[in-house]
């Protein structure tokens, strides 16, 4: 009964999005979850190996439409957390769509930072497009400092 409920309020909302977009939400909401699943039993290097595809470079793609795109996927992967069983964290989030921008053949990094607060560290995960931010403010940049997975920061090439 909980989740006939639940589902119904999902699809209530759903209703307002196109097909591609609609699509591209259950998809979301799908791999969140098998992020989530994937942390708990593989972690976070498995998974990521696993579910992320390397995109080729297509020198012919317009760069304004990719990065329109990565910004309503994000949007979209925002939306599908808000109604998943369970609150993801930024990890669960961002990989998510990063491997949806990678099945898209859209060039995305995957960045994970630290700021140094008075109590402890502050730990944060956010997907860069051709150097944007797209699934979190934009000074999430600035604001943190990103591992070194390469030179510039990057987990994903």
């Amino acid at each position: 009964m909980i989740i006939r409920r639940w589902l119904s309020r999902g699809r209530m909302f759903a209703t307002g999005l196109d097909k591609q977009d609609r699509n591209l939400l259950i998809r979301a909401w799908w791999l969140l979850h098998l992020v989530r699943i994937g942390f708990r039993l593989m972690g976070f290097q498995r998974i990521r190996h696993l579910l992320v595809r390397k995109t080729p470079d297509v020198p012919n793609r317009d760069e304004t439409s990719n990065l329109e795109t990565a910004r309503r996927a994000a949007v979209l992967v925002a939306v599908a957390s808000k109604y998943s069983l369970g609150h993801p964290n930024c990890l669960a989030r961002s990989l998510t769509s990063a491997i949806l921008l990678s099945r898209m053949s859209i060039s995305s990094d995957l960045r994970l930072g630290v700021k140094k607060t008075p109590n402890s560290p502050v730990f944060h995960a956010w997907v860069e497009v051709q150097g944007q931010v797209v699934n979190d403010d934009p000074e999430v940049a600035s604001e943190y400092i990103a591992f070194a997975g390469d030179p510039d920061g990057r987990v994903f090439d």
